[in-house]
């Protein structure tokens, strides 16, 4: 369970004028420091803004440890991104209006599970880079990224991001 605290808000953020009609999922897609982080807590912020119950799912706060230190573990990848589907499942199942993906998605086949079952729940889905002037820019994505990402890393998601 990731820890609890400000970046980790797996938690929806109920109000009480939800409205039950709007249910958006966004899938935020883009390499390691393009902002996707910072665009999932604006737009939790403009949605709670406007009454709406909004839930932020990352893979990456699963990394977190006691003090908010980034601390990635390879062999726990798969374990995290399949604990990150169930708690996205679960804010589907609550019924929060609008839930943000918020991991790099590079390959469709990255977030096809979240677009099928938000699908299935009958959201509407939208997928969304971040619009930074930095966003396909290596050295720039490094200099953004809050968690100690090698270049190579971010050059390699770059080359292999796959378009909408």
């Amino acid at each position: 369970m990731p820890k609890k605290g400000k970046r980790a808000r797996q938690k929806a953020r109920a109000t009480a004028n939800a409205n039950p009609l709007v249910r958006q999922v966004i899938i935020l897609r883009g390499p390691s420091g393009s902002g996707k982080t910072t665009l999932a807590h604006q737009i939790s912020d403009d949605a709670q803004e406007n009454g709406l119950s909004t839930a932020i799912h990352s893979t990456d706060d699963y990394f977190l440890d006691s003090s908010g230190n980034y601390i990635f573990v390879p062999e726990k990848l798969q374990i995290y991104h399949a604990k990150n589907r169930n708690a996205f499942q679960q804010s589907l199942k609550d019924g929060v209006n609008i839930v943000v993906v918020d991991n790099t998605n590079i390959l469709k086949v990255h977030y096809s599970q979240y677009w099928t079952v938000a699908k299935q729940y009958g959201y509407e889905v939208i997928e969304k880079t971040p619009d930074t002037e930095w966003l396909f820019d290596p050295e720039g994505c490094q200099r953004h990224c809050a968690k100690n990402i090698e270049l190579y890393v971010i050059q390699r998601q770059i080359r292999q991001f796959e378009p909408f």
